[in-house]
């Protein structure tokens, strides 16, 4: 069997089972008294102590504690168990603690396990543990550690003035001043991709009166001085802006061949090459072109 105790415990007493060594059913032994012919306790603190008796006395169930007492609890109602009365001895520092009952004829040799603990299970609110208490200011004098800065000590860290953070930090409300960013501290390499979407901004949020003269103009500059390629093919019934004007460019700018004999309307890319051909008709003073294709 195994018991924790708190070292430094007095007056300890646990309960014991002895095992009837003639019986193939576990039963318990009765009888058994602290005079019992040949019955001793021995016990053995940590992995370097010798064997040291642990003389037994008489005891009754309900006694006074009494180093060594050993007593039958009820042989009817609790066959094999009994008291056991530690010495303080056993129990005085952390460690483990082995014990051997054994000796009496028709026991089966008992040895007991005590883990002997430098907290209290029992005790609620610290196990305890000395150094968990309310009094937690008490615990930060030592010289490897630091105590957290004050509110003015924090201001100071972070080049505030003395009044509290909450005025030191209302100009940000109004948004952060152009002069307060370093240059070129926004760029494209410093805005992840993805982080500036269409749901990011609020509807409306980004309209003329929102946007700086010179924005407008490198809006204006950028789009405007953008080169387009030209077409080579139908850009279909729902063109880009950019295919429909270049396709409006390229046929007023490109050769354009009607031939009425073929009855056809072609118009070519820069370098001749035809990428639209019309059907055209003329009958009875009516004027005809199908779709380019």
């Amino acid at each position: 069997m195994k018991k924790i105790i708190k070292a430094g415990s007095v007056d300890q007493t646990i309960d014991v089972f002895i095992q009837d060594s003639a019986s193939t059913t576990g039963a318990g032994k009765t009888g058994l008294a602290y005079n019992t012919a040949s019955l001793v306790c021995y016990y053995r603190k940590g992995a370097t102590g010798s064997a040291t008796a642990l003389t037994l006395a008489t005891q009754t169930v309900g006694g006074a504690h009494s180093d060594g007492g050993f007593v039958e609890i009820s042989s009817a109602n609790m066959p094999g168990m009994y008291r056991l009365d530690l010495s303080d001895t056993i129990v005085a520092t952390a460690g483990t603690v082995t014990l051997m009952l054994s000796g009496a004829s028709g026991m089966a040799p008992l040895p007991i396990e005590l883990q002997v603990v430098a907290v209290d299970l029992e005790d609620a609110t610290s196990m305890g543990i000395s150094r968990l208490d309310a009094a937690v200011t008490s615990r930060l004098a030592s010289a490897s550690y630091t105590a957290p800065l004050d509110a003015a000590g924090t201001r100071t860290a972070v080049g505030l003035a003395s009044a509290n953070l909450d005025t030191q930090l209302a100009p940000l409300a109004s948004g952060v001043p152009v002069a307060s960013i370093a240059a070129n501290a926004i760029n494209a390499a410093a805005i992840a991709t993805g982080a500036l979407t269409a749901t990011k901004f609020a509807a409306g949020a980004i309209d003329a009166a929102a946007l700086a003269t010179d924005a407008a103009n490198e809006i204006a500059a950028a789009v405007g001085g953008r080169t387009m390629a030209e077409l080579s093919g139908d850009p279909g019934a729902t063109p880009t802006a950019d295919q429909a004007a270049m396709l409006t460019f390229m046929a007023i700018r490109n050769k354009r061949d009607t031939d009425s004999g073929l009855g056809t309307d072609e118009i070519h890319n820069s370098a001749g090459t035809v990428i639209l051909t019309a059907t055209i008709s003329d009958a009875a003073g009516v004027f005809s072109k199908a779709k380019y294709a």
